[in-house]
């Protein structure tokens, strides 16, 4: 894992897909600064500490450079080089759990009719479900391989439940080519159909989610791609960190990868 840079100040820089852009550790805190951190994401974290979901950070104010301060929540973050337990089938059966938690602590939020949301899903999707929308490997926080907390909520928006699913195993099932799999995640290679069934056992999906749950999922690739795009075009961190690497590729071939195994995937989800 990459080592962390700190700053004469005792800022330590993070690393990760969510970081950049001037996010820092402070002590138990993370700084991030105004346009790492939109107004609905605030907005959230603040329903969230209200009605006692303990999975995410806590809004603490802003320090005296204007960033917004969230509390720190010690764990482990998976990243490359991955250790040997991501891998593993409980860590997925915990993330699953912990999403399904996340959407129950939202499910009752009505946030104000006039704030503006940084992710707008495609038009069959939108929906009035706040969906984290990157709930990838290094946004998840694991205490002795169960997942314990959601990070980095710069993507919420109002969305149907089955889309945040979607975009979620994307990420930890894998759904990708299994080519691309990390050398440390080859294990998972060929275990794409348990591992799907897994998820959305733990997660408690309906089977009118489960039926939708495929095309979504080709769905969801393709507003990926083209957010990362968007993205890029605006100068922002993460989605040129990934524009101009391998990620628009790999998305390519996901989708196929995808595409061409559907009636395994659709079988695993409890379809004919």
């Amino acid at each position: 894992m990459t080592r962390p840079t700190v700053t004469p100040r005792g800022e330590q820089a993070l690393v990760g897909p969510g970081a950049g852009g001037g996010t820092v550790r402070v002590g138990n805190t993370v700084r991030r600064p105004p346009h790492r951190a939109p107004d609905a994401m605030i907005e959230v974290l603040r329903h969230l500490e209200a009605v006692g979901f303990d999975g995410a950070p806590r809004v603490l104010g802003r320090d005296e450079a204007g960033r917004w301060v969230l509390t720190y929540i010690p764990g482990d973050a998976p990243m490359p080089p991955y250790a040997a337990w991501v891998a593993a089938t409980h860590p997925l059966a915990s993330v699953a759990t912990l999403l399904r938690r996340y959407h129950d602590a939202v499910a009752g939020y009505r946030p104000p009719p006039d704030l503006q949301w940084p992710t707008v899903p495609p038009r069959q999707h939108v929906g009035s479900l706040v969906g984290h929308l990157d709930v990838s490997m290094a946004n998840v926080v694991f205490r002795q391989g169960r997942a314990v907390a959601l990070i980095d909520f710069e993507e919420v928006g109002l969305v149907t439940c089955v889309w945040d699913v979607a975009r979620t195993v994307r990420h930890w099932v894998p759904l990708i080519d299994p080519v691309d799999l990390p050398v440390e995640l080859r294990p998972l290679g060929g275990r794409h159909v348990q591992r799907l069934g897994l998820f959305a056992d733990s997660y408690r999906l309906d089977d009118a989610k489960r039926r939708q749950l495929v095309d979504t999922v080709l769905l969801n690739a393709d507003a990926s791609y083209e957010r990362m795009r968007r993205g890029a075009a605006t100068g922002h961190v993460g989605y040129t960190r990934e524009w101009t690497g391998h990620a628009a590729t790999r998305n390519r071939r996901g989708r196929d990868w995808v595409e061409a195994h559907r009636g395994e995937l659709e079988r695993a989800l409890g379809g004919s």
